[in-house]
């Protein structure tokens, strides 16, 4: 048994992979234990910023969020983020004052210009902001590290050959329980070349992710 996903296509398109159970599973688990080594308490209350459909494009009008049931998370929509609107969800943060943030880069990163023009930071107990799928420079790290304190990446990628998370010294650390990692120098510095141990579904030795 196994359930499929596709690749974003980024390099050329999205391509179609599968994944077993357990290593389903374990993707939760690399995550979670990630979360717990970052001193992020056990079910936090999540806010998210990452690309979700809310509503309409052409409403613009609050509230650009939605509570998601049985659940601690509050889903934001990335579509509707902009000057006039950020106020809304920096107060909206406020009213629900979420422990972690998981977030796009860019998202957090606007977010964070407007609230240090706001003179605005989070005034409860917050365990810091966990970003992926966008390349996040150390400028925009920084920044956001203003407005949020801790800052933290998680590096991986659809074929799950590889994971790289970022400690609160801003270094990539390899997951070695979760694969085997290579850095094979090309002429263009050091490319990602991964094998996955757990993914009985669809195993991939030495991909290279380019």
């Amino acid at each position: 048994f196994s359930l499929s996903g596709y690749t974003s296509g980024t390099t050329n398109k999205p391509m179609i992979v599968y994944r077993s159970v357990f290593s389903i599973l374990h993707e939760e688990y690399t995550y979670k234990l990630y979360l717990r080594n970052c001193g992020v308490p056990i079910n936090p209350r999540i806010a998210v910023i990452r690309g979700d459909k809310i509503k309409s494009g052409r409403d613009n009008s609050p509230p650009f969020w939605l509570k998601m049931p049985f659940t601690r998370r509050l889903i934001f929509s990335s579509f509707h983020l902009s000057s006039s609107n950020a106020k809304y969800y920096l107060q909206k943060l406020d009213d629900e004052k979420p422990e972690i943030i998981f977030a796009y880069p860019s998202s957090v990163t606007f977010l964070a210009r407007i609230a240090l023009e706001m003179r605005w930071k989070p005034t409860w107990k917050f365990y810091g902001v966990f970003t992926s799928s966008e390349t996040f420079t150390i400028e925009d790290q920084n920044l956001c590290s203003l407005v949020f304190g801790k800052v933290f990446d998680h590096y991986g990628q659809a074929e799950r050959v590889a994971v790289l998370q970022q400690c609160s010294f801003h270094n990539y650390h390899v997951r070695d329980d979760y694969s085997r990692v290579e850095f094979v120098e090309d002429s263009h510095g050091f490319k990602i070349v991964g094998s996955n141990y757990y993914n009985t579904a669809m195993p991939l030795v030495r991909y290279d992710t380019g």
